[in-house]
């Protein structure tokens, strides 16, 4: 499809549904809605908070489910499967996803069928003593993608480095087919790990030069569970991840020599090579001398000065400023938008 044959997009946005699974965010929570009613955008919510989330049926776009209790992994099971569009994108809580964003990567996807997903640029936020931080989440020559035409070759470089693909326009059918490997893994690094595999597996990966969202920084409604957590070191090597590591290795093998065609020791071997350069990386800390340690440690004080001061640090700002220019539009008055959401969130307690 070109793109001068695309409907406006109010229909295009009905191409497309938002999973949002929640816990214990209702102040997130009544953002997210707030924010998309009248976006022409579907919202299918899973929600685990003790109590379910108090006038939702107010919001027509919206399938609210609430659960008792749910694992992580049946919380996208129900996802998955209340979508009903071909499309979808993921809405963590603290993700302040752009709608002109998920319209402009629904824009390349028509467009470029050979690829699954597609997303953009991601800004980290942090309150940290009373002044706003933010910082790009990828470099902006970053933003080729996952573009190989081999899906063996999309599998190894997305693990050196690893490329996050959990928030894009994508095709439901990446979350459905990860799904179908993910039966018995609880760790949720482990679940990133075969959730990045597999979509790379299933088509090129794009990021559009467009703001997609601002990430608000703030603790996680599961810490403290430390199964979940556990980084994917810990899960390659550790005893008690054997059976977890295990089914990793066989949902991207299996999964890869089904889409393209390779023979099982083969797709196998591939995936165990992607995985050990992940894992390379993950093992990798680069020595650290005297003085570069020195620098380090005066970077970090000058600006713990300027937080007590009340003075932004200006070098940050700078950084910020070049890579929002480098994206379409207008970035700057974008994040300006989504910065000013999330400096309400952080007054309001979300």
């Amino acid at each position: 499809m070109h793109l001068q044959s695309l409907p406006p997009a109010s229909e295009l946005l009905r191409k497309v549904t938002m999973l949002v699974p929640t816990r214990n965010r209702q102040g997130y929570l009544r953002n997210i809605l707030e924010t998309y009613k009248d976006s022409g955008l579907n919202l299918v919510v899973a929600d685990t908070s003790p109590a379910p989330f108090p006038g939702v049926e107010r919001y027509e776009n919206v399938y609210y489910q609430h659960f008792t209790e749910c694992r992580f992994i049946d919380k996208l099971r129900f996802l998955a499967g209340a979508a009903t569009t071909e499309y979808i994108v993921m809405r963590a809580e603290n993700r302040h996803i752009r709608v002109e964003a998920v319209v402009r990567c629904l824009e390349y996807l028509l467009a470029h069928p050979d690829c699954t997903l597609a997303h953009g640029a991601h800004v980290w936020v942090r309150q940290k003593r009373g002044q706003i931080e933010a910082w790009p989440c990828y470099e902006a020559d970053g933003l080729a993608g996952l573009m190989q035409e081999r899906a063996e070759d999309r599998l190894l470089a997305a693990f050196d480095p690893f490329v996050s693909l959990y928030y894009a326009v994508e095709r439901r059918q990446n979350l459905l087919d990860v799904l179908d490997h993910a039966q018995g893994i609880e760790n949720l690094n482990a679940f990133e790990v075969l959730l990045t595999a597999i979509k790379a597996i299933n088509g090129k990966c794009a990021r559009v030069p467009v703001l997609f969202c601002a990430i608000q920084e703030r603790q996680s409604a599961l810490k403290g569970a430390r199964h979940l957590y556990d980084g994917f070191d810990t899960v390659a090597s550790a005893p008690e991840y054997a059976g977890q590591f295990a089914l990793v290795v066989a949902g991207v093998a299996g999964h890869l020599a089904a889409r393209a065609g390779l023979p099982p020791p083969q797709a196998e071997s591939f995936a165990r090579e992607s995985l050990a350069r992940f894992l390379q990386r993950l093992g990798h800390k680069a020595q650290e001398t005297g003085a570069s340690r020195l620098v380090r440690k005066a970077g970090k004080l000058a600006r713990s000065g300027l937080r007590l001061v009340g003075l932004p640090d200006a070098r940050a700002e700078r950084t910020l400023d070049t890579y929002l220019g480098s994206l379409e539009g207008d970035a700057r008055s974008q994040f300006a938008a989504l910065r000013g959401n999330i400096e309400r969130g952080y007054r309001e307690g979300w």
